[in-house]
């Protein structure tokens, strides 16, 4: 079977049609003409033998099934072509670009931004976005109270660490947090007592997580290296 002969130009108009739901809207991002991008995509249809792409009238472009998983794949893979070039015009001198990373909400104040300037301080030329978010896992953090038979009454949520403190140095109850301040006052002025729990837990884990079977870029390795570098469990001195 003869292997397909697409290009990595009708890759990259696809993802852009694919993204933007719309051969138009892709068109005006690459700065191209809509027939390059029609004549793109179709050529990648013929050249893969599968249906993409469906136009509808009203809703403009969707994804077949396969086009789904066609374009999941290929976001990887345009990635890494961009890393490919990146590698061959600095010969492995200097890591550069962009990078994306996650941080859970409540550990981003204790442990982000030393981590980010230390990144910084080695890796000037890459730029690091951040976004905070909130774990699945979380809820599972109420079963220290549910494991010793207590129900807690809840009166507010929030998502915001600094609130929840602001919320309980104005009486408004207590909380359980998995970090702790280096000082008792909080935004507004307040202040606020903080108690070690007596019951044996497990330390919390600090982790570096990405997708199975994802290939790290350049960035990411030197990411992850500094993460390492700054966070991993070091092992004990001997006879300590």
């Amino acid at each position: 079977m003869a292997e397909p002969s697409f290009t990595l130009v009708q890759l990259r108009y696809f993802a852009a049609a694919a993204e933007h739901g719309s051969m138009t809207k892709a068109s005006r991002e690459l700065m191209v003409s809509q027939s390059a991008i029609s004549t793109a995509v179709a050529q990648l249809k013929k050249e893969l033998g599968v249906q993409l792409l469906l136009r509808h009238h009203a809703r403009g472009l969707a994804l077949t099934e396969a086009g789904r998983n066609f374009y999941q794949e290929l976001l990887g893979f345009l990635e890494h072509s961009g890393e490919l070039a990146e590698s061959a015009r600095r010969a492995g001198a200097t890591v550069v670009g962009d990078l994306a990373v996650g941080c859970f909400t409540t550990l981003a104040p204790f442990r982000l931004p030393g981590l980010l300037a230390a990144f910084r301080e080695q890796h000037p030329r890459v730029g690091v976005s951040v976004l905070e978010g909130e774990h699945a896992r979380l809820k599972r953090a109420l079963r220290v109270l549910r494991g010793a038979g207590v129900e807690p009454v809840i009166r507010h949520r929030t998502a915001g660490y600094e609130t929840v403190r602001a919320m309980v140095a104005h009486g408004h109850g207590f909380a359980l947090l998995n970090q702790r301040p280096s000082h008792e006052m909080t935004y507004d002025g307040s202040r606020v007592v903080s108690l070690a729990l007596r019951d044996e837990l497990e330390p919390l884990s600090v982790v570096l997580a990405w997708m199975r079977g994802a290939r790290l870029t350049r960035r990411a390795q030197a990411f992850s290296a500094a993460c390492r570098s700054r966070y991993a469990r070091r092992a004990p001195e001997p006879g300590s």
